[in-house]
């Protein structure tokens, strides 16, 4: 009879490398993506949003201020935003760390390219703590039978 080995894990932040303390969080970007395929929709005209909202952004023209989010439309496949890029996500993120950071926690869902086996080696290339997100973004993107799944089934 084989038993099973169990860690105990309470009190600790599960990363993508395994377990850490919380003392060792350090600095942490709270809800990030590295990796992620999404749309993005206009709500209204370019004129009915504040400079500060994502839409008037796209529509601003492109200025230096705005180049990163112009950068990333550049990979956009059928009017989605893609993050698909390793190598950029690794510089970018190594500038992070180079200002003092320590932990980023991805939150790409299921069903937008959440990526853990590249969250692993951004995670070991830069020296990062990386948390990941494990959820379903909106009902879209939910299993068929999700209404009819246990908490065990779900968290399984």
């Amino acid at each position: 009879m084989t038993s099973k080995s169990t860690v105990n894990i309470t009190g600790k932040v599960m990363t993508v490398k395994g377990p850490i303390d919380p003392e060792s969080l350090g600095i942490t970007l709270m809800h990030e993506h590295l990796f992620a395929i999404g749309t993005f929709e206009d709500a209204g005209r370019p004129d009915q949003f504040t400079p500060a909202t994502e839409s008037a952004v796209w529509h601003g023209g492109l200025t230096l201020e705005s180049l990163h989010h112009h950068h990333k439309r550049e990979g956009s496949i059928g009017g989605a935003s893609v993050l698909k890029d390793e190598k950029m996500a690794i510089a970018e993120i190594t500038e992070f760390r180079n200002w003092g950071g320590s932990t980023f926690a991805d939150v790409t869902p299921i069903g937008l390219s959440r990526d853990p086996r590249a969250l692993f080696r951004i995670s070991t290339a830069t020296s990062l703590n990386i948390v990941m997100g494990c959820s379903w973004y909106g009902t879209s993107s939910h299993p068929d039978d999700m209404d009819d799944r246990s908490v065990e089934e779900l968290t399984d």
